[in-house]
């Protein structure tokens, strides 16, 4: 299946809208459910909700075993070849993967985990009083994950990006706003019932249609577990090293200060990823094609395609900055109240950080494409535990303060270093430029046209 110039620019427009509706969709959700919780719950449950959260992401990670990364280039590469029969032995051994560490991990943590953590480490009876619902959260959370991801290795950008989160969060909040309405209160195990409830309906949604898409394409039996584990396994590393040791920066702050300072540093955390969101749309469009025009050889075309990317992302995001920078007080106080408008520094700093490496573009996405993982993983385990460390040092000190600017430090240590192999060692810049920025602004203008004249 050839990558022409044309199919790639469609796909950029057609997937482009569909992420970044769901992305917008996403993003805005989170924040009304943000701002619901602040309303139906007291800051020290709230803060409770955030270390809770914190734990699913790290344990949706570790029973990824970095699936979720992998299966896109795989599909795509195996789409791109001869025998295509190979996509459903890697679409299988990914699910298999992923049901054995998920009773593994799962049990684990409702049977020890959530104890220890709730009562040992964050000194939090409400962590775990809800370790049973939070290791299904944690199931359900990866397998909405690989599942969408596995879409998104078939191009089916649409059903990718609704599934990854935009129908969930769409239903969590109407659920809650409802409870608001007719309560104005709630606990937090009526929260993460409902979150539960609603995870489950739409992730099996997401397998159901993986199923039907598998049976049109005729994919192959059996399971190809070496091939997956292989480009996996080093993947594993890089999403607990990256979002993992940046979820620890969470549980840092939450076993040196209370539940309700916890609370102020994940409102104004939460803010703060809308600066990112230009380039996770840019991120869940590209990597099947970059794969694809890595595999022909296309490597002049790789890099317009992730500098135009680059402008894309990083023109908006600079905009969100200095939007946040301005009104970053005032913004918090509205959406979640006035005691959480002190989290306005933790804001600033974290939106900075974002915004540099929206900049940079998607040096990740290239190493990855190009079978560079191990690559990856080093600069995101240096990168991590450095910034780690920053926060370990700092929090006694400046408390929530302190541990921004370990995020921060880590996130732009991450990023910035991959963007400096990607020129030094592969020839290839990932970042905006003048030329870049023409060719994003003649598609738009030539897409603009065809809208006027009724043309495509």
């Amino acid at each position: 299946m050839l990558v022409t110039s044309k199919s790639i620019k469609q796909r950029l427009v057609s997937g482009g809208l569909w992420a970044t509706a769901a992305k917008l969709v996403v993003a805005f959700g989170g924040l009304a459910l943000n701002a619901l919780l602040t309303r139906l719950l007291p800051p020290q449950e709230v803060g409770a909700y955030f270390l809770i959260v914190s734990i699913a992401t790290i344990g949706a990670l570790l029973v990824q075993l970095g699936t979720h990364q992998a299966i896109v280039p795989l599909i795509a590469a195996a789409l791109e070849s001869p025998d295509a029969s190979r996509v459903g032995r890697y679409v299988r051994a990914a699910f298999a993967c992923f049901f054995l560490a998920t009773a593994l991990v799962g049990g684990i943590y409702w049977q020890i985990g959530g104890q220890w953590l709730g009562e040992v480490v964050f000194g939090s009876p409400l962590v775990a009083a809800v370790s049973g619902l939070t290791a299904v959260w944690i199931g359900l959370r990866g397998l909405q994950t690989l599942g969408s991801q596995i879409l998104r290795g078939f191009h089916r950008i649409g059903l990718a990006s609704v599934f990854e989160g935009a129908l969930t969060s769409v239903l969590i909040v109407a659920v809650l706003a409802a409870v608001l309405v007719r309560r104005g209160q709630s606990s937090l195990g009526e929260v993460l019932m409902v979150t539960v409830a609603v995870l489950a309906v739409t992730t099996a949604m997401n397998i159901w249609s993986i199923g039907t898409i598998c049976r049109q394409a005729g994919c192959g039996k059996g399971y190809d577990f070496s091939t997956v584990l292989k480009a996996s396994l080093p993947l594993f590393v890089v999403s607990i090293a990256v979002p993992g040791i940046a979820e620890a920066h969470l549980w840092v702050l939450g076993e040196a200060v209370s539940e309700a300072e916890v609370a102020i540093y994940g409102a104004a955390y939460r803010v703060a990823r809308v600066v990112v969101i230009p380039l996770l749309i840019i991120n869940s469009v590209i990597p099947p094609m970059i794969a694809q025009l890595l595999a022909q050889g296309k490597q002049a075309r790789v890099e317009r395609v992730l500098r135009a990317a680059a402008v894309a992302a990083g023109v908006p995001s600079v905009v969100i900055v200095l939007l946040l920078a301005a009104g970053g007080t005032p913004l918090l106080g509205l959406l979640f109240g006035d005691y959480y408008a002190e989290g306005a520094g933790v804001l600033l700093i974290l939106v900075a950080a974002q915004a540099v490496n929206a900049l940079t573009g998607s040096p990740g996405v290239l190493l990855v494409a190009s079978a560079r993982q191990a690559v990856v993983m080093r600069f995101a385990l240096l990168s991590g535990m450095l910034g780690l460390l920053v926060s370990i040092v700092a929090v006694d000190r400046f408390g929530y303060i302190g541990v921004a600017w370990g995020v921060a430090f880590g996130l732009v240590a991450h990023n910035v270093g991959m963007w400096a192999y990607c020129i030094i060692r592969m020839g290839v810049k990932t970042h905006m430029g003048v030329a870049a920025i023409g060719d994003v602004t003649g598609v738009f203008i030539r897409r603009l046209w065809c809208v006027i004249s009724r043309k495509d």
